[in-house]
């Protein structure tokens, strides 16, 4: 992995930057994963240069006692034999390569419809290219310990407002952060995601895509204590995903229950809140106005996630 040369001392904050409160917390939350990571992360890297030594990089050999045979001209002789066998199963990967599939579990699910989503997922795969992200997610966990892609939306071209779901490959998994603090042990209900690059600022400045009131914002860190985030040299830019949870009320409701329109079934209270216009206007208010006065209503208290 190539080191990037070391960053400019930063401006001094100038103070003029209004910040959301989501910037605030992932700010908080990308200080946290830093300070918990720093080990790991350091390791990682030794692990990546142990596994790709060779008799040019000497990544085998602790650099002192690597300077100290050079000047007592002794050999500092590396045989590579961690390659090997991480090329073994990195290889049976790419032979036996990860894949979705869909399965018909219930809900009126069925083969047929089943069989079209994985025909999609097939779809998405291809156009994305999705073996060089596989591949490389997994030279990097079988080499360092851990590897991500991802999946995002893309515009199909510059001409379009129609977008495809895309499988992307992360070239660097350090910078990646997710929450390490969730129930399960796999990692499945992270609260937030953090990705993050450090881009030229020469680049930075002649993207279109970044407006001249960013670009201004972008000559000062937006913290006090943003070390790293904006120098002479690089900015940093980061995509922040986070879990945000709410409470809820899930009925169960009969067939016709306030308006003899309404099919009965299952139904959040947020639903007849919201301004979704999925359901008439009129068969909210009945609903609502129905629901604490039918004993045959079942509910309790759940917690939305979005």
């Amino acid at each position: 992995m190539a080191s990037r040369p070391p960053r400019d001392s930063a401006p001094p904050p100038t103070g003029d930057h209004l910040l959301d409160p989501v910037v605030q917390e992932a700010y908080d939350r990308f200080k946290l994963c830093e300070e918990r990571e720093s080990v790991a992360r350091s390791r990682f890297l030794d692990d990546w240069k142990f596994a790709n030594a060779d008799a040019y990089n000497g990544f085998q050999w602790p650099n002192d006692l690597r300077r100290t045979r050079e000047i007592d001209d002794r050999p500092s002789l590396t045989l590579n034999g961690v390659r090997q066998h991480n090329l073994q199963i990195t290889n049976d990967a790419k032979q036996n390569k990860p894949g979705m599939k869909a399965m018909p579990t219930g809900g009126g699910a069925t083969t047929e419809s089943a069989g079209a989503i994985s025909a999609l997922f097939r779809h998405i795969e291809y156009i994305s290219d999705a073996t060089v992200a596989y591949d490389l997610a997994s030279q990097f966990q079988v080499n360092a310990g851990w590897g991500y892609l991802r999946v995002t939306t893309a515009y199909l071209d510059e001409d379009t407002f129609d977008q495809d779901i895309i499988i992307r490959a992360v070239k660097n998994p350090l910078m990646v952060y997710l929450d390490h603090d969730g129930i399960d042990g796999d990692s499945r209900d992270p609260r937030f995601g953090i990705i993050f690059e450090d881009i030229p600022r020469d680049e930075f400045e002649k993207d279109p895509q970044y407006s001249e009131e960013t670009k201004r914002l972008a000559t000062s860190p937006p913290f006090a204590d943003a070390a790293g985030w904006i120098s002479n040299d690089f900015v940093r830019i980061a995509d922040y995903y986070r879990i945000v949870e709410e409470n809820d009320v899930l009925y169960a409701l009969p067939k016709g229950f306030g308006h003899e329109s309404f099919p009965g079934g299952i139904i959040r209270r947020s639903m007849l809140t919201s301004s979704s216009k999925k359901m008439p206007a009129p068969v909210k208010r009945a609903l609502l106005d129905a629901l604490e006065k039918d004993d045959r209503v079942r509910s309790r208290d759940v917690v939305t996630r979005r």
